[in-house]
């Protein structure tokens, strides 16, 4: 198994991943997925003493909801009580969120959250044991009519995941010492010699294509047009806070690489082709030359990769988060 510090990006070799690939499947599966159940049961572990709370934070396409609902279930198996809650059901109506300077929704900013309504459902929770939360609905970009009651007994723990889990404006409404902060993410490098062949950004851009591709009917160009602006606002309103983590969980698993190659890879290809792909049109995004070249560029890295089928994921594996 691959060495992790929480404070430094993992590295895998491509020829460690082939070779493993090459040798076992089924057990390099099996590997990939007790490493990250490993760090999971790691997580469930630092809920000791006064905590009632983990705050989950990471980008976009890191695995949090996956992770967020193994960890209570952890938590369960373990003999306590836990209870998930997303950050996402805070969000304004879109005609309340900010604006960026382009004039559209800043969906990436802390402040598109309702954060009085966050502080007051969190405050009842903790101090009286239940409170209703909102409900969001994506889409229709608007706060559901139908709140739903939530409950944190003593001794329960309330495990909270989005992007913004670790934002000094959600923090400040807490009680630290009742918090444990955590951040998931793909934070392995996979290297060919002293080169990169795939880091955990292009890792979870991929992830987004896949997602986006399979359950929304986009193309890949959408994702990649929107991908900047998603990454800038991890800069601005992820990237500070992430190593004020208490703990860190790498949701990378090493087979992913082979898997995209098998599923995505003849899917990239038609599209660099065609201007519309199996029914997915581009939906209004100018098709530009760079959204090209980070596709070429995607499947070049992915050729470094053995294929890997599909079917050896389990249905429980973080990767499900994308694949279904």
């Amino acid at each position: 198994m691959k060495e992790f510090s929480i404070h430094s990006y993992s590295q895998m070799q491509v020829s460690l991943v082939n070779e493993k690939a090459k040798e076992d499947q089924r057990a390099f599966f099996r590997e990939c997925e007790e490493n990250y159940q490993k760090q999971v049961e790691t997580a469930a572990s630092l809920c000791q003493g006064e905590k009632q709370m983990i705050l989950l934070a990471g980008p976009s396409a890191s695995g949090k909801t996956t992770t967020a609902h193994k960890i209570a279930k952890t938590i369960i198996a373990q003999g306590r009580k836990a209870e998930v809650v997303s950050l996402d059901d805070f969000y304004r109506n879109r005609a309340e969120i900010p604006l960026c300077e382009d004039g559209k929704p800043d969906l990436e900013s802390v402040y598109a959250l309702d954060l009085k309504v966050m502080e007051k459902c969190f405050r009842e929770l903790l101090e009286t044991g239940e409170a209703m939360i909102p409900q969001y609905d994506f889409h229709v970009s608007r706060r559901a009519e139908e709140w739903r009651k939530v409950y944190c007994s003593p001794g329960q723990i309330l495990v909270v995941e989005g992007i913004h889990g670790l934002n000094p404006e959600v923090l400040k409404t807490l009680d630290a010492q009742k918090v444990i902060k955590m951040y998931v993410s793909a934070r392995t490098k996979y290297m060919d010699g002293s080169e990169n062949a795939l880091i955990p950004k292009q890792l979870r851009l991929i992830r987004r294509m896949v997602r986006d591709y399979k359950f929304r009917n986009t193309a890949p160009q959408i994702t990649i047009s929107l991908w900047e602006n998603v990454c800038s606002g991890e800069r601005n309103y992820i990237n500070p806070y992430r190593d004020g983590a208490d703990y860190k969980i790498d949701s990378a698993m090493d087979y992913e690489p082979g898997v995209y190659r098998s599923i995505l890879q003849p899917f990239l290809e038609e599209s660099l082709k065609n201007e519309r792909v199996n029914g997915r049109d581009f939906q209004g995004v100018e098709k530009l030359p760079e959204q090209d070249e980070i596709l070429d560029r995607l499947m070049r890295d992915l050729a470094r990769f053995a294929p890997l089928p599909e079917t050896l994921i389990p249905e429980d594996s973080v990767v499900r988060e994308f694949l279904g």
